[in-house]
């Protein structure tokens, strides 16, 4: 089953698997029971009559969408992250009363018991999305990175370079060291949607939402040495990037005296200034082609 989000315009999360939850009294009694559908969580749900988890009691529905947004935390951006979510809760016990307008609950000592205990699982769900949109973000770098890099050693072998383009691969490479440095592999230990509870009497309230680092211990470790590589091959282009002697007029045809490569790489600065990489590129390289002698006996020499 496909939901739409609101992250991007016909985004669609598939819904993986149904989590099963339930929680008992100290007693040993059911107090509740619920599910909720396990997504990629790309965004909040668009369809308000799916999004968020829903409250029921005997089939009646208590509130709507929005009534559970303050069980998963105290501010605003918590609040949103119950409608990343589709599910629902029955409640059992009889101490927890629907109101006479049935959008909520009478505020008894049974209703603070039931909001404690669901937010065991609520305060855990929201951060999930976190989680989830850090890991996008952490296999988004760990590929373009060295993808980046590739493409600057490239230009250092095969491409003569100005100070201006120095410059800017060494903002480049500067940038790519951010965003390496930004790849947490502690998120992969907070997206494992947790096992079904037992559905019969031995329902426990210990801990619903317990989630092992174990579990995903050898994607952390993965990502953590991934990471420190990235690092450690950046901190070598840079210093590859600054030591470099391979100068575009190295490619100017050997007929240009000294004198008039000066000037011409001066041009190729502010080109590569003024203009973006692609189109600098191409000019520079448009350039050198021109300046190409057209036969050996006629050369323009510039004085």
């Amino acid at each position: 089953m496909l939901v739409n989000s609101r992250t991007k315009k016909n985004q669609f999360d598939f819904i993986k698997e149904v989590i099963l939850f339930g929680t008992a009294k100290d007693d040993g009694t059911l107090f509740f029971a619920g599910w909720y559908a396990d997504t990629d969580l790309s965004g909040m749900i668009k369809d308000d009559n799916v999004n968020g988890i829903r409250l029921r009691k005997g089939n009646i529905l208590i509130g709507d969408n929005r009534t559970l947004d303050e069980f998963f935390g105290n501010s605003k951006t918590y609040q949103n992250f119950n409608r990343w979510f589709m599910g629902e809760i029955y409640v059992f016990d009889e101490g927890l009363i629907p109101n006479a307008r049935r959008d909520d609950f009478e505020k008894n000592e049974t209703y603070y018991e039931f909001k404690q205990k669901l937010e065991e699982l609520t305060h855990k769900l929201a951060r999930i999305p976190h989680a989830r949109s850090k890991i996008r973000s952490n296999e988004k770098n760990l590929q373009e990175i060295p993808e980046k890099i590739e493409k600057i050693n490239e230009e250092l072998t095969n491409s003569g370079i100005t100070d201006t383009r120095k410059e800017k691969l060494v903002e480049q490479i500067e940038a790519l060291k951010k965003k390496a440095k930004n790849i947490d592999p502690r998120a992969y230990d907070k997206i494992k949607a947790p096992s079904p509870p037992p559905t019969s009497s031995r329902i426990s309230s210990d801990k619903p939402l317990k989630v092992t680092q174990a579990a995903n211990s050898p994607k952390i470790e993965e990502v953590k040495q991934t990471k420190n590589g990235l690092l450690n091959k950046l901190e070598d282009l840079g210093e590859q990037v600054e030591s470099s002697t391979n100068y575009i007029t190295q490619e100017l045809p050997s007929h240009i005296p000294g004198r008039c490569r000066k000037e011409i790489y001066k041009i190729f600065n502010v080109i590569d200034r003024v203009l973006d990489e692609g189109l600098a590129k191409e000019l520079k390289t448009q350039i050198i082609k021109e300046l190409q002698p057209k036969s050996k006996k006629k050369r323009d020499n510039c004085k």
